[in-house]
């Protein structure tokens, strides 16, 4: 799994205003206990559930999944940074491949399954989206 979140954390990091705001788990800063100024995202790994797709074969597809928070200071500045993100994953309809040693990938697929919303227990309240995306991988 851990190779899996490395290539997604790399991509987002890929842009600029987000190479030192992307984060796993956890976006609060040490010792502080506040969130870095917006925008920033957290990547919620998901370890999926590995299947079968050969019929005599065992159970080596695995499907990795990952929740998205972006989060901005706006509505506008959440859709800005969605914008910049997911042509990282997802170009002109179809999901890219992702490159992974040892693996042999399928095309990642990619989801927006509520509306932006408004996170009100936290003062001030911050806007987010939430992003889900995955994508197969097979050994090599």
């Amino acid at each position: 799994m851990k190779q899996h979140n490395d290539w997604v954390k790399a991509q987002i990091q890929g842009i600029p205003a987000l190479a030192a705001k992307t984060f796993v788990l956890n976006a609060r800063k040490d010792g502080t206990g506040s969130f870095p100024p917006a925008p920033f995202v957290i990547i919620y790994p998901v370890d999926g559930v590995d299947t079968v797709e050969r019929l005599a074969g065992p159970a080596s597809t695995q499907n990795p999944r990952f929740i998205l928070h972006i989060i901005g200071s706006s509505y506008d500045n959440v859709a800005a940074v969605t914008a910049l993100v997911k042509p990282l994953f997802v170009q002109d309809g179809d999901g890219v491949t992702p490159v992974i040693l040892g693996e042999s990938c399928g095309r990642v697929w990619w989801r927006s399954p509520q509306p932006v919303a408004l996170d009100r227990d936290v003062t001030p309240p911050i806007p987010f989206q939430v992003i889900e995306l995955g994508f197969t991988a097979d050994p090599a």
